[in-house]
């Protein structure tokens, strides 16, 4: 009985396990980096979602202190006549104007929010003709006198 090896059929079955082993090694590499690549595009996704979401935080804040600027200019320029405050007027009619501009593009996407900004544009649109129109018709009529407060309080309760 003799049985004769063959060293070929060892070295080849040797061989083959190796590059059994490295094909392995190389398939789980390559799904690690798969996996990795998909997380990473999930997580910029949702950072850039965040930033938008900022953006439009931040454009929001804005639009609301453009509002405030005017309304206070509003009522200072009623109880004092000071030109002074027509400018801080007029300056937050145009931050308003070009944040609500900027918003509209941000949230360009999102349906409810567009009606929320649609609802404050007629809010503000209404605020205009009933309130400002009337005090800076009275105002160009005669520009060295005061505005009386009932005047004011006409106008304002329409």
């Amino acid at each position: 009985m003799n049985i004769s090896k063959n060293p070929m059929s060892d070295d080849a079955m040797v061989l083959k396990k190796l590059y059994f082993g490295f094909g392995a090694i190389i398939f789980v590499l390559l799904l690690v980096m798969a996996v990795a690549s998909l997380s990473f595009a999930k997580m910029s996704e949702a950072n850039r979602w965040r930033a938008h979401s900022y953006q439009v935080l931040v454009e929001t804040q804005e639009l609301q202190k453009g509002l405030i600027h005017m309304d206070t200019a509003a009522r200072g320029f009623v109880i004092t006549s000071d030109k002074a405050f027509l400018i801080e007027l007029f300056q937050g009619q145009k931050d308003f104007l070009s944040h609500r501009d900027k918003l509209k593009s941000l949230i360009a996407h999102n349906t409810a929010q567009q009606d929320r900004l649609r609802r404050l544009q007629e809010q503000y649109d209404k605020w205009v003709q009933v309130y400002f129109v009337p005090l800076r018709t009275k105002w160009l009529a005669s520009p060295d006198k005061r505005v009386r407060p009932d005047d004011v309080l006409r106008i304002s309760t329409r």
